[in-house]
C-alpha cells in the first residue's frame, strides 16, 4: 500500500510543478518555445 501512496505523492508533486511553470510563463508573457529554451539552458548550466 505504501508504494501506491508514494507514487501518488510524487505524481501530485509533478503536477504542482507543471502548474507553477504554466502560471509563471503566463505572468511573464513567455512563449512555450522560450520556456523550453530557458529550461535547456538551465540544464546545460547545471551539468557544468
Amino acid at each position: 500500500m505504501s508504494f501506491f501512496s508514494q507514487a501518488k505523492n510524487r505524481s501530485a508533486g509533478y503536477a504542482k510543478d507543471r502548474m507553477k511553470l504554466l502560471l509563471v510563463s503566463e505572468r511573464i508573457g513567455c512563449s512555450p518555445q522560450m520556456m523550453i529554451m530557458l529550461k535547456n539552458d538551465l540544464i546545460h548550466t547545471a551539468k557544468k
